[in-house]
């Protein structure tokens, strides 16, 4: 079986030099090209990959989108911050291609997740949930995906609109806290990696599910789990929770 061609989108930040390093490790894998803004490696310059793995900025990944369109390269990016617009093209470009997209590429956070869901499913409206989330100083979006993702799935399993209740920071008098509010704060400190908790608040008691990243590893191996799985995927738009599932 021959090794999978893989591109680096974002190849110099850190998710991109955790992703070469283990790749390295990977005989499975082939790294033809890794492209940074500090390179002058140009997509337009390469010959095409059989997955291009992008961890950029929303400008980059709607670059990788248009080359990957026109190459016809599979597309996994976990690349945090990307608008309405671009998450549309996302989805579209899946008509033609298989495209992945993930806030976290983390197995264990994904997992967090299906446990959210049954909780706020099982809770309803008895409790109130609270999302805290805390990286790096360097993390330049807040909230994080991750956060919003836990949110949207709060929203989802209670049968809400997200962008009716979702409250992300409070300050001065913002008055009492409506029902069925989901909030979410951001922490930015130091050198964490990732953490986040759901607080499900209930009288006299609380739950909390909290994931927390201690290295870039974890992600970094999601996103090659997700590159070997993709690799075999018809045209379509993708998640983690279509990974998880085919486990």
């Amino acid at each position: 079986m021959s090794n999978i061609r893989v591109i680096i989108h974002g190849s110099g930040g850190r998710m991109g030099e955790a992703i070469a390093e283990l790749c390295r490790q990977s005989p499975d894998l082939e790294v033809i090209a890794g492209i940074d803004r500090d390179n002058s490696t140009v997509l337009e310059d390469l010959e095409p990959a059989d997955v291009l793995i992008d961890f950029s900025q929303p400008e980059g990944l709607q670059q990788a989108l248009e080359w990957c369109l026109k190459t016809r390269t599979a597309l996994v990016s976990g690349t945090t911050g990307i608008g309405q617009q671009l998450m549309v093209s996302l989805r579209s470009a899946g008509t033609k291609i298989p495209v992945f997209w993930a806030p976290n590429m983390s197995i264990g956070v994904n997992l967090a997740a299906q446990l959210v869901a049954t909780a706020a499913h099982s809770l309803g409206m008895t409790a109130d949930v609270e999302i805290i989330e805390a990286h790096h100083r360097y993390k330049k979006d807040a909230p994080s995906g991750t956060a919003l993702q836990l949110a949207e799935v709060v929203a989802s399993a209670r049968g809400q609109d997200f962008n009716a209740v979702v409250k992300s920071g409070r300050e001065g008098d913002c008055g009492v806290r409506p029902d069925g509010e989901i909030g979410i704060s951001s922490i930015r400190a130091g050198d964490i990696v990732g953490d986040h908790t759901v607080l499900f608040q209930l009288p006299g008691e609380a739950l909390e599910i909290t994931h927390r990243a201690t290295d870039r590893d974890g992600f970094a191996r999601g996103a090659l789990e997700a590159t070997r799985w993709l690799n075999h995927q018809s045209p379509g738009y993708y998640d983690m929770r279509d990974l998880l599932a085919s486990s």
